[in-house]
């Protein structure tokens, strides 16, 4: 998959704050210079109140510092949990 360039996702760990309840059907988005777009696919997620914390499926290049939201819920933060893993080859 490497060298076909098939390999463009990576499953992500996220927790934030959300006033809208999730689902696996609640789509991310991502913030880029000219607003937000669609970001990724919610896999599991766990809500207690405000408090989520979910995996998803991103582009494998999305950086840990990148501003994510729910769709439809512009006051929802959400930040990535850095991986234990590297998902460049050495």
């Amino acid at each position: 998959m490497k060298y076909r360039g098939g390999n463009k996702r990576a499953l992500y760990i996220l927790s934030g704050t959300t006033n809208t309840a999730i689902n696996t059907e609640t789509q991310l988005e991502i913030a880029l210079e000219d607003g937000f777009r669609r970001g990724g696919n919610i896999i599991e997620c766990v809500q207690q109140g405000e408090n989520v914390l979910l995996t998803a499926v991103l582009a494998n290049d999305t950086e840990n510092t990148a501003k994510l939201r729910i769709a439809d819920d512009e006051c929802s933060q959400l930040s990535i949990i850095e991986l234990p893993y590297s998902l460049v080859d050495a």
